[in-house]
């Protein structure tokens, strides 16, 4: 984790690599991704540079956050 993160990200907020920033995502804007290897992740889109950022979740929140944000 970057020096500029001392505390944990929030559940709708992302670090994006292009500003080298938290950025917040609109609910609309995120959803539930599964990669090739099996792992899943968040997908949202950075407001400022409009670039997608991705946080691996676990796989006991998968299905709450399904039910929340849906998926891709």
């Amino acid at each position: 984790m970057p020096n500029k993160l001392k505390t944990k990200l929030k559940q709708q907020e992302f670090y994006c690599v292009k500003c080298r920033k938290r950025c917040k995502s609109t609910k609309n804007d995120i959803c539930i991704v599964e990669f090739k290897n099996g792992s899943n992740a968040m997908e949202g889109q950075c407001s400022k540079c409009d670039c997608m950022m991705y946080k691996f979740i676990k796989d006991k929140d998968v299905d709450k956050l399904i039910d929340k944000f849906g998926e891709c």
